[in-house]
Order: C-alpha cells, then structure tokens, then sequence
C-alpha cells in the first residue's frame, strides 16, 4: 500500500507553522519597540495610544477601565 498524507495532518502542520512565525514576529517587533496592531496587521511604535493608520486603541500596554 501507498504512503498518502492526510488532510487533518497536513492542517496541523500549517497552522503550528503559522502560530510559530507570528510569535517570532511579535518577539522581534517587541526587541524593537513595536507592536502590531490587531486590525491592520501593520506595525507601530509600542507607546502609542492608537495605532497611526487605522485609530484602533493599543489594548496590550493601556487596557480598558471598567
């Protein structure tokens, strides 16, 4: 019998890649000063209120008051 790969593997394996890659990126934009912002994926300075393209909030350093 032949060696076949399965769906369920091959999706395991992509998403570890991909859950692995976005941890370096997060860990090499921190060493930086950076972060990237949730909405738009692009990266801005960590101390900024708002990101500067699309105005959502920086939850990670000021966290919404109840």
């Amino acid at each position: 019998m032949g060696w076949k790969e399965k769906e369920y593997r091959t999706a395991q394996k992509n998403r570890k890649k991909d859950e692995d890659r976005h941890h370096y990126d997060a860990e090499m934009l921190r060493i930086q000063g950076l972060i990237r912002c949730e909405n738009c994926e692009n990266p801005y300075p960590y101390l900024h209120r708002n990101c500067p393209f699309c105005d959502h909030p920086n939850h990670e350093k000021y966290a919404l008051k109840n």
